[in-house]
């Protein structure tokens, strides 16, 4: 299947991953575009919306037939019948 829309994602990079010690957080240690550079992501999402594939189908008929009774009256008569399935996921 193939993704669609937002299948690039949503990511966030921090100063974690470059600083000296990645167990101690100092303040003016790292950089979070070398983490970027790096390609080293504190966190990220991708959505994903996979394809799909539906099916409905519809019949449909008609007839119709004009009856003449005199000649100034003419009946036009007809019968419709339709069938629509519901939707199916394959």
């Amino acid at each position: 299947m193939r993704a669609r829309r937002g299948a690039s994602g949503s990511y966030a990079f921090n100063a974690g991953f470059t600083q000296a010690d990645p167990l101690r957080a100092a303040a003016n240690a790292g950089n979070s575009f070398a983490s970027f550079l790096l390609g080293l992501p504190a966190s990220g999402s991708v959505q994903y919306f996979p394809a799909v594939s539906l099916k409905q189908a519809y019949y449909g008929g008609y007839v119709q037939d004009d009856i003449r009774l005199t000649t100034n009256l003419t009946l036009n008569l007809g019968l419709r019948y339709d069938v629509e399935t519901p939707k199916n996921e394959r």
